[in-house]
């Protein structure tokens, strides 16, 4: 999983990943959003510590 994350981030198309994988485009996909929501879910929980740039900034 993570060396899709990889190449993905590299800006490798995902049909090139899917193909050299051997796999299909929709479950390279399917992970890559799974990822996506995971990040997402993780956000507020690190905003309401405060970012430490913030609190130099101000």
């Amino acid at each position: 999983m993570q060396f899709i994350l990889n190449l993905y981030n590299s800006g490798i198309n995902t049909e090139i990943i899917a193909l050299e994988l051997d796999t299909n485009k929709d479950e390279v996909m399917q992970i890559i959003r799974n990822e996506v929501d995971k990040r997402t879910q993780e956000i507020p929980s690190r905003s309401k510590l405060g970012s430490p740039f913030i609190n130099i900034i101000s």
